[in-house]
């Protein structure tokens, strides 16, 4: 396949993930991770999706896009809270959930799937201050009937609290966090259900990312097939990048293929 750069998919392989380089082998460990997830999620009776770049990689690339070096997978709310429950009370040898309850450092609103075998290695303060730093599956939660303007706000006071007092005053940054999950989320949640928009799915209150997929393009998932493993996707994969990517077969500027900037080292 030759893309609008001019570029071949043997051409971007070569150059970002060769076979036995750093970033293919740390995409064949984040499979590994998708793959568990895969099992537990059957094993427990919830419904996912891979989510984000990854469908935009199956639906482009056949799998990982050359240059990603995370991996995500979307669940309905109430299918998160199950499963991210039962990764904290069943951790897995090597593969174990981040939370702010496992790890106290961390203040996302959603949770994260580690391996402890390999290490993104970053220059940022909030990085450092967590427990668990390997390579990651982002396991979001989305919901229907959000509404847009209280959503903005939970994000602008979730980016307050990291960017004045995660890192110098963990105690506020505790508090801060508590009001928000605890006390403000709940009562936007219980709102929302009658006022928000229930055409569309979005993440969840505390998520950054706006954008709206339509309920028939996101669910029921489906099989899709993804580095030759068939995993589960959205009901319409190219409906969905469609959304959130609009040209999605169109391959970004050079100087735009990873905005993650860090390193990683695996080890076995």
């Amino acid at each position: 396949m030759i893309f609008n750069t001019g570029e071949t998919s043997e051409e971007l392989k070569a150059k970002y993930n060769p076979e036995g380089s750093v970033l293919r082998n740390a995409q064949f460990r984040m499979l590994e991770m998708l793959v568990y997830l895969d099992g537990v999620c059957k094993k427990i009776g919830v419904n996912y999706s891979i989510d984000c770049g990854n469908v935009l990689g199956a639906v482009r690339h056949g799998g990982f896009i050359p240059w990603d070096d995370d991996a995500d997978i979307a669940l309905e709310y109430k299918d998160w809270e199950k499963l991210t429950a039962y990764l904290e009370k069943n951790p897995h040898p090597q593969f174990v959930v981040q939370t702010h309850k496992t790890d106290p450092g961390y203040y996302g609103a959603w949770s994260v799937l580690r391996d402890l075998k390999s290490e993104y290695i970053k220059d940022d303060p909030r990085h450092k201050k967590r427990k668990l730093r390997g390579l990651q599956v982002d396991l979001f939660p989305y919901e229907k009937n959000i509404m847009e303007f209280p959503y903005r706000v939970v994000n602008k006071l979730q980016y307050f609290n990291a960017r004045f007092f995660e890192v110098s005053h963990p105690f506020v940054a505790n508090v801060v966090y508590s009001l928000i999950f605890k006390i403000l989320v709940p009562i936007l949640r219980f709102v929302s259900k009658m006022k928000g928009d229930n055409k569309y799915y979005m993440h969840s209150y505390g998520a950054s990312w706006r954008d709206k997929i339509p309920e028939n393009v996101f669910f029921p998932f489906k099989n899709i097939e993804f580095e030759g493993v068939v995993l589960k996707g959205p009901a319409d994969p190219e409906g969905y990048c469609e959304a959130v990517y609009k040209n999605y077969m169109d391959l970004p500027p050079a100087l735009h293929r990873n905005d993650h900037e860090a390193s990683y080292r695996v080890w076995f």
